[in-house]
C-alpha cells in the first residue's frame, strides 16, 4: 500500500513529544532513518524542524527540501529521496497482546475438564 504525504504528516503531528518517526528512504540504497520529530504541534511543522518538507508525486512521497545543517541534511537525506514506508511508535498494545492469552487460557480449561459420557480407566487393584 502507497503511502500519503498527508498521512503522514498527520501521522507525525499525532505522535508525543519524545516520539521519533522512522521513514525507509531508497537512495542511495533502501536504509531505516529515525526522525526527530520537534516539540508537539502540526506535522509539517515538527518535520520541519527536523529540516524536512515532503511532496506527493503521484503514488510517491518524496523528500521536497531538506534544510542546511538540519538534522535530515546530516544524515544525508537529499531532495528527490523517495520515502518507501513509514514506522511509527504504537501507544497501545496490540490486540494480540490480550486474545492469544485468552485463547490459550480458554483452550487449556477445555481440554483439561472431563468431557460428558467419557469414564477415565479404572485403576488396576
Amino acid at each position: 500500500m502507497p503511502i500519503d504525504a498527508r498521512r503522514l504528516v498527520v501521522v507525525a503531528g499525532a505522535l508525543t513529544a519524545e516520539a521519533g518517526l522512522t521513514v525507509i528512504v531508497d537512495r542511495p540504497r533502501p536504509r531505516a532513518v529515525t526522525v526527530p520529530l520537534g516539540p508537539p504541534g502540526g506535522g509539517a511543522e515538527r518535520l520541519a524542524s527536523a529540516g524536512l518538507e515532503l511532496r506527493q508525486e503521484g503514488e510517491l512521497v518524496k523528500i521536497a527540501r531538506v534544510s542546511p545543517a538540519s538534522w535530515a541534511d546530516r544524515t544525508s537525506l537529499r531532495p528527490g529521496t523517495t520515502i518507501l514506508t513509514v514506522r511509527a511508535p504504537i501507544t497501545q498494545p496490540s490486540i494480540g497482546f490480550v486474545v492469544l492469552p485468552v485463547g490459550a487460557l480458554a483452550l487449556w480449561l477445555m481440554r483439561r475438564r472431563p468431557r460428558p459420557g467419557f469414564r477415565t480407566p479404572a485403576s488396576p487393584a
